[in-house]
């Protein structure tokens, strides 16, 4: 083949100049020159512009106050001529900056990576063959189709339209939809007005159609305005906005109380300078350097458990809010059930005209074929071995038709639909259109009326019945059986149809086209439950979680899946979809508090209800897949997509089932709860040793002592030894049990528990160095020997804090406190660096210490024993006073 020359004004061409100039043709390219082309073009991807995203990053490193109150405790000593103290305070700023951007940047790649996992498809024909491949692999001359909810992947000349409508905004600012067509148009006009052309990142809101791609990767249009097109800034997590109080608060409570003894220690005769210097160690002991990178660490190390377990989280810090779940909204169809139907009988309500009962039964499955929009990859294989893309539904009835020798490729005989309406959750149903020839054999001889057009309808019955020719009464009897039918536990779907005349002014979506339809019959389906699904639904409910069935299917069948499922349903649990729509938010609050099921409900029924259960204060979860159904997972505090789901869906969730399992959701709020208390018991760790640097250094300027310890010591600390153990609770799981209600952040992130701990444990040992201090400065001991005492005890007792805090709950001897190795680790890596600025002597001048013996050490680990036992005597209290 001769070289391809790219681009042309494609939407000039017609369909014949179309496959000239892009050397292609409608069953698609040979595999030889897809390869070709391939070596050519490359891989349909825009290659994201980072040279900024790791700048960024850094910079966002010194936006905390904490970072600033260090900053200023370094200009500060710079200014007053401590050059050590002021440099030494910088390499913790840069050190600390270093390890945050290095964590957060590490953070960023990883959740870049399980975005990988969710894989964007696409239907392409080459070869005459339909099938799903990568977008990415893509390349000019693929003939695609594009349906309903799917992201446009390349820019393409349509070639084929059904009722299609695009969502151009994204390229053009235009609000409304635009309504593709197929003809060619002249060749002066703008980008918005070439409406026989598809362009990448552009949204399918109606219809379907089959295009030929025209470019991609940078050469689309898209591509070549990139830079223009920005990540939307995203609001604050309900940690995130908790988490910046908190830290807001514990800046100004840092500055004023380092104000507070700079006026001490002036007052009590030190010079300005001396006491700015004292000021400076109480603002670096009052810091808790280690907490941003803890933070992004557990964040972190949660996700990437739950990607282990086919949970993506798209946004890091939303994986927090998942442990604040208090109520889940979750679809029933291949969440609770596998999605594996199976069709168990075909009830007929018309057939007398036909020869037998068989006949009348293959007629309504080849009607149903007519309206479905999977794909057959390998067609030329036997039924059994085929590969079918598409809605779990769709391939069912594929397969049950097949069962009876009618093959979904000879109904449709290779001709698309002239009109089609792809099933939604706001219609209920699908609609097609097709004139019928001599190839659809099958059906020459079927229709009273022999006219050349066909209207198939595959659907909710009770919506398809609205429309039938049946009288009242018969319609009545009909919706008997089938509730009957549903109440069994069985997925009803009907069929029906109506022939036409003329269809060249047909709406397909004006319901009065619709009136006086043959409704032949319903298929039923059995969709078994998935493994496990019973249990993990009674796990999230004991941790306090409701679980709210929101389903399209019928009253009937949901309640016998919720039965199954142990969910006892009564009458004042279920709320039908169309008493929901006409509900003002006050009627639907009134509602939610028995609320278990609703049943036949429309994608704005489904955001109602989230949004009126955030009124409430609820935290929302919320799951879907349809492109209806993105609104309410975007207002939801956690919208959850299935794998199998639209692109759009996807795009806007926070979180994506790689196997669209409920079990996953549970596992998620599991690990949303877990990333919660690991950040908390990091909090309470860091935050445990403030009280005694201003213990110590406000006690020594009250009663007339030396300071006890100098900011460098402090920072040493704080910083270097101690930032260790917090980062390894990071990796805590499994000794807390799940609670028994939800953990609401938005409550604030210091709870009760962990202020009695801070404060009163934390005032206890404090209160204590500082009397061990004095006593033996009172008794004679070398003033430095103390000091290095003071510090020694300071850094080792604040260590071994670490074995208590892996529990807020349980006492220390309810579990095995080596179970965690990172700890072990950091606890033995903070030792060492106790050693080496006490034994070191580079670091004996740069710290002021001096060599301890053994009997000094000895006493220093038994405060840290002592320490401990108050810790655990705190926990023990707060459990005893508030049980």
């Amino acid at each position: 083949m001769e070289a391809l020359d790219l681009p042309k004004n494609f939407w000039t061409l017609n369909k014949e100049e179309l496959f000239t100039e892009l050397k292609s043709q409608g069953t698609g390219l040979s595999q030889e020159e897809v390869t070709r082309r391939q070596e050519k073009f490359g891989l349909n991807k825009i290659e994201e512009k980072k040279k900024f995203a790791t700048l960024t990053i850094f910079i966002r490193q010194f936006k905390s106050p904490l970072i600033f109150v260090l900053i200023i405790a370094t200009v500060l000593a710079a200014s007053l001529g401590d050059f050590k103290d002021a440099a030494f305070i910088a390499l913790a700023v840069i050190i600390n900056a270093g390890l945050g951007f290095y964590q957060e940047n590490k953070a960023e790649r990883a959740l870049e990576q399980l975005k990988g996992y969710i894989t964007k498809r696409v239907r392409v024909i080459r070869a005459g063959r339909e099938k799903e491949i990568e977008a990415e692999n893509l390349i000019p001359g693929d003939v695609i189709y594009v349906s309903q909810g799917d992201r446009v992947s390349a820019d393409a000349r349509i070639i084929y339209a059904s009722d299609l409508q695009i969502d151009e905004a994204l390229l053009t600012g235009e609000s409304l939809p635009v309504t593709k067509v197929v003809e060619p148009l002249q060749e002066d006009i703008s980008l918005a007005e070439r409406t026989n052309m598809l362009y990448s990142g552009t949204l399918v809101i109606q219809g379907f159609g089959r295009a030929v791609v025209t470019a991609t990767g940078a050469k689309t249009e898209i591509g070549k305005i990139a830079s223009a097109v920005a990540d939307q800034k995203e609001g604050q997590t309900p940690l995130q906005s908790a988490l910046q109080k908190f830290i807001f608060k514990a800046a100004g409570i840092i500055v004023l109380l380092s104000g507070l003894i700079l006026l001490i220690a002036h007052s009590n005769g030190l010079t300005l300078l001396e006491s700015f210097l004292i000021a400076i160690a109480v603002l670096v002991s009052a810091v808790p350097e280690g907490l941003p990178i803890v933070m992004t660490v557990v964040l972190a190390i949660g996700v990437q458990r739950l990607a282990k377990k086919n949970g993506v989280v798209r946004k890091l810090a939303a994986a927090e809010t998942l442990g604040s779940t208090s109520v889940i909204l979750t679809d029933k169809t291949g969440t609770l059930t596998q999605a594996k139907m199976a069709l168990s009988r075909i009830q007929l309500f018309e057939h007398a005209q036909y020869i037998n009962i068989s006949e009348a039964e293959n007629f309504l499955l080849s009607i149903a074929l007519l309206n479905l929009e999977s794909v057959v990859e390998n067609p030329d294989e036997t039924p059994e071995k085929w590969k079918i893309i598409g809605r779990p539904l769709e391939n069912a009835v594929i397969q049950s038709a097949a069962k009876q020798n009618i093959l979904y490729p000879d109904v449709r005989a290779g001709d698309d639909p002239i009109l089609l309406l792809p099933f939604n959750s706001g219609n209920k149903f699908s609609a097609s259109i097709y004139q019928l020839s001599q190839k659809h054999s099958w059906a020459n001889h079927h229709f009273k009326n022999k006219k050349p057009y066909i209207l198939s309808m595959v659907g909710a019955p009770e919506k398809l019945l609205e429309y039938s020719q049946f009288s009242q009464d018969r319609k009545q009897e009909v919706m008997a059986q089938i509730e009957a039918m549903a109440t069994s536990g069985d997925r009803v779907v009907g069929i029906a149809l109506k022939e036409l005349s003329n269809v060249s002014d047909l709406n397909i979506r004006d319901k009065e086209n619709y009136q006086g339809l043959r409704f032949l019959g319903t298929m039923s389906f059995r969709d078994p439950l998935r493994v496990g699904v019973g249990d993990a639904i009674r796990e999230v409910q004991r941790a306090g979680i409701r679980v709210i069935i929101l389903t399209g299917d019928h009253q009937g069948t949901a309640i016998a899946v919720a039965n199954e499922l142990g969910i006892t349903i009564r009458p004042e649990n279920i709320l039908q979809g169309q008493e929901l729509d006409k509900m003002n938010p006050d009627q639907i609050k009134a509602r939610l508090l028995n609320l278990k099921l609703v049943a036949r409900v429309s994608p704005q029924g489904k955001l109602k209800i989230a949004q009126a259960l955030q009124q409430t204060g609820e935290i929302v979860a919320m799951n879907g897949d349809g492109i209806n159904d993105a609104p309410a997972l975007k207002e939801a505090d956690i919208g959850i997509a299935m794998g199998s789901g639209t692109d759009v869906t996807k795009e806007v969730a926070d979180l994506v089932l790689l196997d669209d399992n409920f079990k996953t959701i549970a596992e998620a709020v599991k690990e949303g709860r877990n990333i919660l208390r690991n950040l908390r018991k990091a909090i309470v760790y860091l935050s445990s040793s403030i009280f005694d640097s201003i213990f110590l250094i406000a006690g020594a300027l009250l009663v007339g002592l030396a300071l006890p310890m100098n900011a460098l010591q402090i920072l040493w600390v704080n910083f270097f030894a101690d930032s260790f153990p917090g980062i390894a609770l990071a990796f805590e799981k499994g000794i807390d049990q799940t609670e028994s209600c939800p953990i609401n952040i938005r409550q604030g992130i210091f709870t009760q528990e962990m202020k009695f701990i801070v404060f009163v444990a934390g005032i206890l040992s404090s209160a204590c160095l500082f009397l061990m201090y004095w006593l033996f400065l009172r008794a004679g001991y070398d003033p430095a020997t103390v000091r290095t005492f003071v510090f020694t005890t300071f850094g080792t007792y604040t260590l071994f804090l670490g074995f208590s805090m892996r529990s807020l709950k349980k006492s220390l001897f309810e579990y095995n406190p080596f179970g965690n190795s990172y700890m072990i680790g950091s606890i033995l890596f903070g030792l060492i660096l106790m050693a080496v600025a006490v034994y070191v002597p580079f670091f004996q001048g740069l710290f002021n210490t001096v060599d301890l013996s053994s009997w000094w050490l000895i006493l220093s680990l038994a405060f840290s024993a002592v320490n401990i036992f108050l810790i655990e005597l705190s926990k023990l209290v707060f459990r005893q006073v508030n049980d």
